[in-house]
């Protein structure tokens, strides 16, 4: 089967930190390759998504910083 960007991929958080009362980071499994500035469309099903950007890149896993800033 042919790769589509369109097409939603599912990927697991396998750690979860957080950091402060609005802050969290976010272990997700996935070998993506990225370059600097890059981001990810993190979609939560039923509640929505958002542009997030990687903040740190190891062999087999991105990390995710997100912020609550609002509705």
């Amino acid at each position: 089967m042919k790769y589509n960007d369109y097409v939603p991929e599912f990927y697991e958080v396998v750690d979860k930190k957080q950091n402060n009362s609005d802050t969290w980071l976010l272990r997700v499994k996935a070998d993506l390759p990225h370059e600097p500035g890059q981001f990810f469309q993190v979609s939560v099903l039923n509640k929505g998504e958002a542009p997030i950007s990687v903040c740190s890149y190891q062999e087999g896993f991105i990390d995710l910083n997100v912020r609550d800033v609002g509705t």
